[in-house]
């Protein structure tokens, strides 16, 4: 009997949908959620707000945000993957993460989905992410994009609401 036989169908992942969010290249964690913030619940309210003082405003539960290259680089990658979780934000998307922000996004579970085609996306589109198919479809342009590096363990571990485990340690 393979693993897949023993698995219950509630233990998978569901299929989330949600209206995109789209950011550039490079977008530093700093923009994601204001520097020098440290109250989650605020760090919360308050995203994106270093770009625009009305997008808190705007994003809303159930959403995907999706982003470039080296999302969420510079200082404050675990605080903005916090927040964005916190916020109820669905997945975040992009071609490559900062490596703070990926390793605390599988900890708080958080997707951090990778898929090459983020340039294709646009603000507003309906997304349907499929992590156990690994594939992310854009509903609105009818467009399908596979999921890449997106290891066992760590599906495993956002099936699990997210992993106390980093780099193979216990996180205190």
């Amino acid at each position: 009997m393979r693993d897949e036989d023993l698995r219950r169908e509630d233990d998978e992942l569901p299929v989330v949908t949600g209206r995109a969010w789209v950011f550039t290249d490079f977008l530093r964690a700093e923009e994601i959620v204001p520097a020098g913030m440290r109250d989650l619940a605020e760090s919360a309210r308050s995203l994106f707000r270093p770009l625009d003082d009305a997008m808190p405003e705007r994003i809303g539960r159930g959403d995907i945000v999706v982003g470039g290259s080296e999302f969420a680089c510079g200082d404050g990658g675990v605080q903005a993957a916090r927040a964005l979780r916190r916020a109820g934000i669905s997945a975040v998307v992009a071609r490559s993460f900062a490596v703070e922000f990926a390793a605390e996004a599988l900890v708080v579970g958080l997707p951090a989905i990778r898929i090459d085609e983020t340039q294709m996306i646009r603000s507003g589109d309906q997304l349907r992410l499929d992590i156990e198919g690994r594939r992310l479809v854009n509903l609105s342009s009818g467009d399908r994009y596979p999921i890449r590096e997106l290891s066992e363990e760590e599906v495993t571990a956002l099936r699990a609401g997210g992993s106390r485990v980093r780099n193979g340690a216990s996180r205190s």
